[in-house]
C-alpha cells in the first residue's frame, strides 16, 4: 500500500490534507469546550495557535488582544522562542506610525500581508528584530472581530519561509480569528456580568446597611425629640394649672421660662443636626467663606451656652488670642465650635472644660478638653463616624451621635483637620486645625 501511494502523490495529498482537516476539527472542538468549561481565556487562545501551530512545519502564531479606549494593545498570546509562549502586556500603540503589520490590521480593520518582513518598511524594532530572531520571513496579520464588527484583536499567522500570504492558509486563518472572536467576546461578557454581579452585591450592602442606619436614626430621633417635647409639655400644664391657682410668683415663671427655652433649644439643636447630616449625605454642604474673627465668635458661642454650663454645674476656661482672622463660613465654623463645646460639657464630668484658641504658621488651633472619663485609643476614629456613641451600654446620656460627624465634615470642607488625643481615665481633648487662607475652595 505504502509503494502504491507513493507511485500516485496526489492521493497522498489528498489523504495528508484530510487527515490535517480532522485534525484541524478535532482541535476547534477541544478549544471550544474549553470555552464550554469557561477555562482561562489565555488558556484558550494558547491551545487554539499550538492546534494550528502542529499542522503546519515550520508556521508560528500570535494573538494580540486590543485595547480599544487607550488604543493600544493591551495584552496577548505570542511566540517567544520556538513553541514557547508568554502572556504578554504590550501598550503599543495601534495607531500610525505603525509597529508592524498588526498594529495597522487593528487600526484598518483588514488584513495585512508581507511577504518578505526583513525588507518590509511596515516594521519596526523591536518587532523587526523578534521577526529576524526567530527566522520568520513572511506573515500575514488577521483582525479578530466581534458579533457586532467591533475589533478585539488580531491573529497573525508566520512563516519561516516566503510564501505568498494571499493564498496561504486562508480557510485556517479565518476559521481560527473567528473562533478567537467568539472566545474573547464570550470572556468580555463573562468579565462584565462579574462586575455587574459584584456592583450589585455592593449595592445590595450598601442599602442594607442605609436601612439599618435609618431605622437606628429613626428610633434616636424618635426618643430625642419626642421624649423632651413630651416632658415640655407636661410641665407646661402643670405650670399651667399652678398659675392660675395663683401658686407661681413672676421670679418662678422667670425661671420657668428660661428653662422652658434651654429644653427648646436643645430640641432645635437636634433638629439642626438632622438637617447637617442631611446635607452632607446629598453632597449639599455648600460653604459661604468671608474674612471674620474666630476669637470673637469662640467668646460668642461660650456666652450662648452658659445655660448649659450651668445646668452641667461646671465651667468654662477659655484662652485666646486677641485677634484669629481666617477666610470661613462663620456659621458652619459656629457649628463647630458649638458641637465641640457641648460634647465637652456632656461628658466631661461636671469638670472645667478647657478651650484654647491659637495661630502659627497660618493655621488656626482649637484645642476643646474636658476631664471626662476618656476615649479608648482604638475608638478615636470611631467617634467621628454617623451615629457612633462610644459610651456604656448603660449611659443616660442624651444624643443623636452627629455632633462629631458633622464637625469632621465641616473642617474636611475647609481644608482642615481634626483629631482626639484621649485615653480612658484621661479626658479628651478635641484638636481643629483650619488654614487661615483657604479663598480657593470656594
Amino acid at each position: 500500500m505504502p509503494n502504491s501511494l507513493a507511485r500516485y502523490p496526489e492521493y497522498n495529498q489528498i489523504i495528508q490534507s484530510v487527515l490535517k482537516a480532522d485534525a484541524l476539527l478535532s482541535g476547534q472542538k477541544e478549544v471550544l469546550e474549553l470555552l464550554a468549561k469557561r477555562a482561562p481565556l489565555f488558556q484558550v487562545l494558547h491551545r487554539l495557535v499550538s492546534i494550528v501551530e502542529e499542522q503546519y512545519e515550520g508556521t508560528f502564531c500570535s494573538i494580540l488582544l486590543v485595547d480599544n479606549v487607550q488604543k493600544t494593545f493591551k495584552a496577548g498570546v505570542r511566540v517567544e522562542y520556538e513553541k514557547n509562549y508568554c502572556e504578554e502586556e504590550t501598550g503599543v500603540s495601534i495607531l500610525p506610525p505603525y509597529m508592524g503589520p498588526c498594529c495597522m490590521a487593528s487600526h484598518l480593520h483588514e488584513p495585512v500581508l508581507v511577504s518578505d518582513i526583513e525588507n518590509d518598511d511596515r516594521w519596526q524594532a523591536p518587532w523587526r528584530d523578534w521577526a529576524l530572531s526567530n527566522d520568520l520571513q513572511s506573515c500575514r496579520s488577521q483582525p479578530i472581530f466581534s458579533s457586532t464588527g467591533e475589533v478585539l484583536g488580531t491573529f497573525a499567522m508566520y512563516h519561516k519561509k516566503h510564501v505568498d500570504p494571499a493564498s496561504t492558509n486562508l480557510y485556517q486563518i479565518e476559521v481560527t480569528s473567528h473562533i478567537a472572536g467568539i472566545a474573547i467576546e464570550r470572556k468580555l461578557i463573562e468579565q462584565e456580568e462579574l462586575i455587574k454581579a459584584e456592583q450589585a452585591r455592593l449595592l445590595n450592602e450598601e442599602l442594607t446597611k442605609s436601612i439599618h442606619m435609618r431605622d437606628e436614626f429613626l428610633s434616636i430621633a424618635s426618643h430625642e425629640l419626642s421624649s423632651p417635647l413630651a416632658l415640655l409639655k407636661m410641665q407646661t400644664e402643670i405650670n399651667k394649672e399652678m398659675l392660675q391657682e395663683g401658686e407661681l410668683s413672676q421670679e418662678d415663671i422667670l425661671t420657668l421660662l428660661d428653662n422652658h427655652a434651654t429644653r427648646i433649644d436643645k430640641v432645635i439643636a437636634a433638629v439642626r443636626q438632622m438637617l447637617d447630616l442631611s446635607n452632607v449625605a446629598e453632597g449639599k454642604l455648600q460653604l459661604r467663606c468671608h474674612y471674620f474673627n474666630l476669637t470673637e465668635v469662640l467668646h460668642d458661642v461660650s456666652d450662648r451656652l452658659q445655660p448649659l454650663v450651668k445646668e452641667a454645674k461646671t465651667s468654662l476656661n477659655l484662652h485666646s488670642e486677641a485677634e484669629v482672622m481666617g477666610y470661613w463660613d462663620q456659621f458652619k465654623i459656629e457649628q463647630v465650635c458649638t458641637n465641640l463645646i457641648t460634647n465637652a460639657l456632656k461628658y466631661g464630668d461636671n469638670h472645667p472644660v478647657n478651650i484654647h484658641l491659637s495661630l502659627q504658621d497660618g493655621v488656626a488651633r482649637l484645642e476643646v478638653q474636658d476631664q471626662g472619663n476618656g476615649i479608648a485609643a482604638c475608638d478615636h476614629e470611631k467617634v467621628f463616624q454617623r451615629y457612633e456613641r462610644v459610651v456604656s451600654p448603660n449611659s443616660k446620656k442624651p444624643g443623636l451621635g452627629l455632633g462629631l460627624h458633622i464637625v469632621k465634615e465641616i473642617v474636611q470642607a475647609h481644608q482642615g483637620k481634626v483629631w482626639v488625643e484621649s485615653d480612658i481615665g484621661q479626658g479628651a481633648r478635641f484638636i481643629v486645625e483650619l488654614p487661615i487662607d483657604a479663598s480657593h475652595i470656594e
